[in-house]
């Protein structure tokens, strides 16, 4: 094991060139017929502590659970970011948060950094984009390298999506900006304009359909699809609300309402709800979750009756989790603990890769440079992590970080609200989870401390009680930063600009998962 990841090392080290514009993927095409395919899958919101898969109580992933049986399922993944552009960046790279630089105020990824597709381009994969979240697009860069790209949205697919999504709404559901009961509340968050966010029973279809169109069918290919079922406004179908919930609980997601600004609000301190309202609100994310996993066992069926699932490399991670309550939050803003950076991970490939349970801690910085391992590439220019092959020369720590706060979120709630103290919400966060433990460190210079695994929602504090242990496990963040660079924006080309303009149909897109309202700035973050 070490001899070939020193071989690697050697091949990466000759294929690329360091020059003014980073790194670049060789021309040389070196992948041919009898090379593994790639299937990156990617859960929008999704935690993993709600996945039956990782020992949640309710049934919500069975065919996750059933992958996970083929596959490795590493029990304590983190993300590095802890929303979309960030984490997606990180994933699709290699490349801390810190580094690519990609926040709140600068959603684009610079072309100097080699990405997940263009390292596969680069040596003979077709490559290939589906994903339902907008940020996924030209406007951040984060579709650099994919030879097609595709969006539920596409002409070819917005009927099918439109009825995927909204075939699920239920004729009493008044839960949410898409359902057809819902009125409008106090806080600034409109009723939702578009309408094919749900399409995961439409991406096997698109993948199925790019793979047959190709004009050298024989050539490996590398697909990515993004779902969105778990991201708000969730809207569950009849058939995973009735697979975990009797008809009471049911009555209760339908009838609560669970809009963005309702829960933005009392993220914030301005609405209530009740611990049992709480519930509610989570198991209607239990239910979205389910027809999540549902999609990707469609699109295993799909792959396996093509005969292609065992020549393919899955991939099922998340770009980062959801809270539900916890730390009075509900959403993914203004955290960086458990339930916003512990996210799924299982690869299959029976060709190359034993069934295992991993329980050491791990990044999904690794991703990119496990899958050019399994498929017989050299490792990614950019990347800093190398294959999750060989896990003895992973590091014992994993970083998570949230680089910018979101202060256009603040001002919806604050029109209704002026006396909002929006200071504890514009702080950020750099976190280190080790093996036992993990440090958050604040701008504001405070300290958290939590043990694990015997506090996996980092409910208990430890920073007073035991500072010893706080400074020790702080201490990585700093050697951490000492090594892994800033973002340098002299470094950009002249071609990245992270100032383009959102048309209003991707504005639109964005609204309805409440990322912009109606009269917010154009580049709010959600």
């Amino acid at each position: 094991m070490i001899r070939r990841s020193l071989w690697i090392v050697l091949l990466g080290a000759l294929a690329g060139c360091t020059c003014a514009g980073g790194p670049e993927v060789p021309a040389t095409k070196v992948a041919g017929p009898g090379a593994p395919n790639v299937l990156l899958v990617v859960w929008d919101t999704v935690r993993a502590d709600h996945l039956s898969a990782y020992g949640y109580d309710r049934p919500t992933s069975p065919r996750l659970a059933a992958l996970a049986e083929e596959g490795v399922l590493y029990e304590r993944a983190v993300s590095p970011g802890m929303w979309t552009v960030p984490s997606h960046a990180s994933l699709f790279t290699g490349v801390p948060v810190r580094t690519h630089g990609t926040d709140a105020q600068h959603k684009w990824l610079d072309h100097r950094f080699t990405t997940l597709a263009e390292h596969f381009g680069g040596h003979g994969y077709d490559t290939w984009l589906f994903s339902a979240n907008p940020y996924l697009s030209t406007h951040t860069n984060l579709t650099q390298g994919f030879d097609e790209v595709e969006h539920p949205w596409s002409p070819r697919w917005k009927a099918a999506a439109r009825e995927a999504t909204m075939g699920k709404l239920l004729p009493e559901d008044a839960s949410n900006t898409l359902a057809p009961r819902w009125v409008p509340t106090i806080y600034p968050t409109g009723r939702s304009k578009d309408r094919v966010k749900d399409a995961g029973p439409v991406a096997a279809d698109a993948l199925l359909a790019w793979l047959g169109g190709r004009s050298d069918t024989s050539r490996p290919w590398l697909a990515t699809l993004n779902y969105m079922e778990a991201h708000v406004p969730r809207v569950p179908s009849r058939a995973s609300r009735e697979a975990l919930f009797d008809a009471s609980r049911i009555h209760q997601q339908l009838t609560l309402d669970q809009s963005f600004g309702n829960l933005l609000a009392y993220t914030l301190g301005k609405h209530a709800y009740t611990a049992e309202e709480i519930e509610v609100i989570a198991s209607t994310y239990d239910a979205a979750v389910r027809d999540v996993d549902a999609a990707l066992g469609v699109l295993l069926d799909r792959l396996e009756g093509q005969g292609l699932l065992d020549d393919t490399i899955v991939v099922v991670t998340s770009d980062h989790g959801e809270h539900l309550g916890e730390h009075h939050r509900i959403g993914h803003k203004f955290s960086v603990y458990a339930p916003l950076v512990r996210v799924p991970l299982v690869v299959r490939w029976p060709k190359g890769l034993p069934p295992a349970r991993v329980a050491q801690v791990v990044s999904t910085l690794a991703v990119p440079n496990t899958v050019a391992d399994l498929a017989g590439l050299p490792p990614l220019p950019d990347a800093t992590l190398g294959s999750l092959r060989a896990l003895d020369a992973q590091p014992d720590e994993a970083f998570s970080e949230l680089l910018h706060a979101t202060p256009q979120a603040l001002e919806r709630v604050g029109k209704i609200h002026p006396e909002l103290d929006w200071a504890p919400w514009l702080r950020t966060y750099q976190a280190v989870e080790v093996v036992d433990a993990k440090c958050i460190e604040r701008s504001d210079d405070a300290r958290e401390l939590y043990a694990l695994p015997d506090d996996p929602l980092e409910t208990q504090d430890l920073s007073a009680t035991d500072p010893e242990r706080a400074a020790t496990v702080c201490g990585r963040l700093e050697a951490w930063r000492g090594r892994v660079p800033p973002y340098d924006p002299g470094l950009a080309g002249p071609d990245d600009n992270p100032t383009l303009a959102l048309d209003a149909a991707t504005r639109a897109r964005l609204e309805v998962l409440g990322y912009l309202d109606d009269k917010a700035d154009p580049e709010a973050a959600p």
